[in-house]
């Protein structure tokens, strides 16, 4: 008969390691979300307390309770909805809630006490290789202006661009590195895979990221260089010299308006303060013809959903990572935790809208940097 006391979380690290390797594969996503169901959430449930004492730890950082209490506001908005949603639709977000939290503390555990860090440049090199075959595959009979749809899991070019700038971001600057042949033919990869979604909201934060990080190594020459190339060449594209391609010339893709409908219809239909819910109808209309399915940021989202109350609860979330980032020596020193917080906040600004969902590649971009933050506050001891 199976003792469970004798084994505890930490026989889930390979698993769970394999679970963010799997963001990069064929499967679809069902497929995927039933692996983190089966292979780690349940078998967590029954190790659960063998984890006890690192539970109490992790919940004294202010960071993790501000994490919870916007994430568990944001799921009991569904009852806003009981009167028009089915049964199914106003428990998603209890479900959503319980597995994401499983989740993410899993992360922060596995960073500060598992070596999470270093079994994370086998995930880099597999995205690596993932991206690559994608690029291949879908090249191979369409034009390169065409926006990269990677196979598998992660097949949107946004949320493809940002869960592929993750380990990008590990391979640049974690100290845990693979031989420099496989890291820099790896980079290689991943920066191709990235420009080519065509995504400019990712390649924003990403590069933001960048800068940020090569700033806490005090590489100064380097931001300023890449700033200044940027912006010539960006008068060089404005003078019509030379063409950047969508990337530069692109439409704002109706974000700006999409914003200004969604505030517009919170206001008005009275819901600006505590929100439409997570069960809501996120049709945005602009026209009577022209229609997107949601708010296209996460913070514009947020209000729609969560009202005043969820978007003030996710600002204090902020406002602790930042602060957290900031004040905290060992994490301000931190080239990888600088440029992973920096990415995550970036990365939601001008798309996603739900932040509380089950398993899928927020959990990957977003989350994931939130939880390496939290990981290094409590090895730092604050």
């Amino acid at each position: 008969m199976l003792k469970i006391k004798k084994y505890n979380a930490s026989v889930l690290l390979i698993p769970f390691v394999f679970y963010l390797m799997l963001f990069f594969s064929p499967l679809g996503s069902k497929a995927h979300n039933n692996y983190f169901y089966l292979i780690i959430l349940l078998p967590f449930i029954l190790f659960a307390k063998s984890v006890k004492e690192e539970f109490y730890r992790i919940v004294k950082s202010k960071l993790f309770v501000s994490v919870i209490v916007f994430v568990s506001y944001m799921a009991l908005t569904g009852v806003f909805n009981i009167s028009s949603a089915p049964l199914n639709e106003l428990v998603k977000p209890l479900r959503h809630w319980f597995s994401f939290l499983v989740f993410f503390f899993i992360c922060i555990l596995f960073f500060y006490k598992h070596d999470l860090e270093e079994k994370m440049k086998y995930v880099s090199l597999w995205a690596a290789f993932w991206g690559g075959l994608s690029f291949l595959v879908f090249f191979y009979d369409k034009s390169f202006a065409e926006r990269l749809c990677y196979l598998g899991r992660v097949e949107h070019p946004i949320y493809g661009a940002c869960t592929y700038a993750i380990p990008f971001l590990f391979l640049v600057f974690s100290e845990k590195q693979p031989a420099k042949a496989y890291r820099f033919s790896a980079l290689f990869i991943l920066l191709l895979c990235i420009i080519f979604t065509q995504s400019r909201g990712p390649i924003i934060a990403l590069s933001a990221a960048v800068l940020a990080g090569l700033i806490v190594q005090r590489r100064i020459a380097i931001p300023v260089l890449i700033g200044f190339s940027g912006i010539v060449l960006w008068l060089l594209e404005y003078k019509n010299i030379i063409s950047c391609g969508k990337i530069f010339c692109a439409n704002s893709s109706f974000r700006i308006p999409i914003w200004k409908q969604v505030i517009s219809e919170s206001i008005n239909n009275s819901s600006w303060l505590l929100g439409h819910g997570m069960a809501a109808n996120e049709t945005v209309f602009i026209t009577p013809d022209t229609s997107f399915l949601h708010a296209h940021s996460g913070y514009v989202g947020t209000f729609f959903l969560g009202g005043i109350i969820g978007l003030v609860l996710l600002l204090n979330l902020v406002f602790h990572i930042i602060k957290q980032s900031l004040t905290v020596k060992s994490v301000r020193q931190d080239s990888l935790t600088i440029s992973l917080v920096t990415f995550a906040l970036l990365s939601i600004a001008t798309d996603t809208h739900k932040l509380l969902l089950g398993p899928h590649p927020i959990w990957f971009f977003f989350w994931l940097p939130v939880a390496y933050l939290v990981a290094e506050n409590i090895k730092s001891g604050d």
